[in-house]
């Protein structure tokens, strides 16, 4: 029987489009303000443009180490549903301020606004995996994870290409407009979400000090079974690649390819098009069960796929600012799209597995918590690589920060196949 013909489509709904229109409106925002760095000429503080955005990306990553841990554990210890409700309000308060930024062109607020937005994410995210348990049954939830990333990773492509082409077109009132109008739109349908009440009777304890919150969660979360501490770390390295590929490629785009903020603009969403296609077709495919092949065999086809989009590009354009309708009539430039849709089809693989295990084997508990420690790792392998790419800017050219981005992901996903591999023999 076809895992899709029962599914419960209706208890789906309002979820997904609560943490669409969320993520939408938090893509819309960073990518605008990366456009206004790299193809507007804007020169915050003197700060050279390759660095300044990983700088301005780690103002959106930050919030992930500061509040995960407490977001998982108020996401366990009380009623999902009454906070989302209390985050989709607070969005619509942040969605104005950074419109109220974007329209008298106040930089440091408009900074402020995407942390600010990166906290709500952090949020968001522990309770959002942890009511998908809540909703399906086990065999139900691969699928249900599958188009909830598939939901994400849509919503990262429209959020991402709006954001960038109307920035690029100059159509800041645009943007500031469609922010509002998601917030508010993620108020009403978070008051259909289906009841996700709390899953532990115990009351968390929480840390003053951030770190140490997040240290003892982390700890508890993975003491048992092992897997989890491999998936959350696999998945943080995911994260930390897709980081790379968003920013590095901004600069690609612009002095290798020869393109301009249109350009960057469809690369991007071809990038996350085919993330959530892939991990709809992994959870079509695998229907319902686990198989960690995937993990490798997309991560090594996603970074040979990539690997040829730098061999094909690797000398810098003279000039460059070519248009989107004149990179897309040469022969080389509807490869390089078609090789990037395919490297992120992969990923899709790779991130689906890795997810789906780690809600099958949480302790429901603390299932919130798993996730909140996946937000955590994420932020550190996020602000790790950030800080990586500001200093090899200073040496290095994009081309070479991606490359040496794509040695390392063969590396991890080989770890990552022989740790599983090695867990499966003393379980024998």
């Amino acid at each position: 029987m076809n895992i899709a013909e029962n599914f419960p489509y209706r208890r789906l709904m309002p979820l997904f489009t609560v943490q669409f229109l969320s993520l939408f409106s938090f893509s819309v925002l960073r990518d605008a303000i990366l456009v206004l760095i790299v193809f507007s000429q804007i020169n915050l503080w003197g700060i050279k443009n390759g660095v300044l955005i990983n700088l301005v990306m780690a103002a959106a990553i930050v919030p992930m180490v500061l509040v995960s841990s407490y977001a998982g554990k108020l996401a366990d210890a009380a009623d999902k549903v009454w906070l989302m409700r209390r985050f989709q309000i607070l969005q619509l308060v942040f969605a104005l301020l950074a419109g109220a930024a974007l329209y008298f062109d106040w930089d440091g607020v408009l900074i402020f606004a995407l942390f600010a937005f990166g906290v709500l994410a952090a949020c968001i995210g522990p309770a959002k995996y942890a009511m998908l348990p809540q909703y399906f049954s086990e065999r139900n939830l691969g699928l249900a994870i599958g188009y909830v990333e598939f939901g994400t990773f849509l919503a990262i492509l429209i959020g991402q290409s709006f954001g960038s082409w109307a920035i690029a077109s100059h159509w800041q009132n645009a943007v500031i407009v469609v922010m509002a109008c998601s917030a508010l739109l993620g108020i009403l349908f978070s008051f259909k979400l289906f009841p996700a009440p709390a899953t532990t009777p115990v009351r968390p304890r929480f840390y003053v000090n951030p770190l140490q919150d997040a240290k003892e969660m982390y700890f508890k979360v993975t003491r048992y079974p092992r897997q989890i501490r491999v998936n959350l770390h696999a998945i943080a390295w995911f994260w930390a690649l897709g980081l790379i590929t968003s920013t590095e490629f901004s600069v690609f785009t612009k002095y290798f390819l020869g393109g301009d903020g249109h350009l960057f603009s469809v690369i991007l969403g071809l990038f996350s098009l085919g993330l959530g296609i892939g991990t709809w077709l992994c959870a079509k495919i695998s229907r319902g069960q686990i198989n960690h092949r995937y993990v490798p065999q997309g991560g090594i086809i996603a970074s040979k796929m990539k690997m040829v989009v730098l061999i094909l590009h690797h000398q810098q354009v003279a000039g460059g600012g070519i248009s989107l309708a004149q990179f897309l009539v040469q022969p080389l430039g509807v490869i390089t799209l078609l090789l990037i849709v395919c490297y992120s089809i992969s990923c899709g693989f790779y991130s689906l597995t890795c997810y789906t295990e780690i809600q099958v084997k949480s302790n429901p508990e603390f299932r919130a918590q798993v996730i909140a420690s996946v937000n955590i790792l994420s932020g550190l392998y996020l602000l790790a690589a950030a800080g990586a790419c500001a200093l090899l800017q200073l040496f290095f050219s994009s081309w070479w920060v991606i490359f040496i981005a794509l040695c390392l992901n063969v590396v991890m996903v080989v770890r990552y196949h022989w740790k599983i591999k090695a867990m499966a023999r003393q379980l024998k």
